[in-house]
């Protein structure tokens, strides 16, 4: 009695395909989850230099109307370039060393150059564990002031 009723079990645990798709999202779940947390870090990556290609662009225009003809006011003026850049910033705090202000070219065409360089990136997904920087950011701007 106990022989038919084993052997009909067996015979629908060989016809069961809930365990073959389990095995099958196994094999399949961890490469579908790098994928899905590598487009979220790659989307935070995209949207962190956004923002500061934003704010470096800002602090480029602030400081194209800033005056600068004695060493004095151009020591003031890179202050407040670089205080503003480090405000626009919003995502996380900036360090201040990181900017770097700087006046390009001769009288007639001078332009304020600022740059931001080693802005660190650390990425959320637990596969990719090294710590970045985003690329440079630089903008130019005539200044106003001849």
């Amino acid at each position: 009695m106990n022989g038919p009723r084993w052997r009909d079990r067996w015979r629908r645990l060989g016809r069961d395909d809930q365990a073959a798709a389990m095995v099958e999202f196994a094999i399949v779940a961890p490469l579908l989850f790098m994928l899905v947390f590598g487009l979220i870090d790659v989307g935070r990556f995209m949207f962190e230099y956004h923002h500061l290609v934003n704010a470096v662009r800002d602090g480029a225009r602030v400081g194209a109307v800033l005056p600068m003809a004695t060493a004095a006011e151009r020591t003031a003026s890179y202050n407040t370039i670089t205080t503003h850049v480090v405000s626009s910033v919003s995502l996380r705090p900036i360090n201040p060393r990181l900017v770097s202000v700087s006046e390009v070219g001769t009288a007639p065409t001078r332009r304020v150059r600022v740059s931001v360089t080693g802005y660190p990136f650390e990425p959320t997904t637990p596969f990719f564990t090294r710590r970045t920087t985003l690329p440079s950011v630089t903008a130019e701007y005539r200044y106003e002031f001849q």
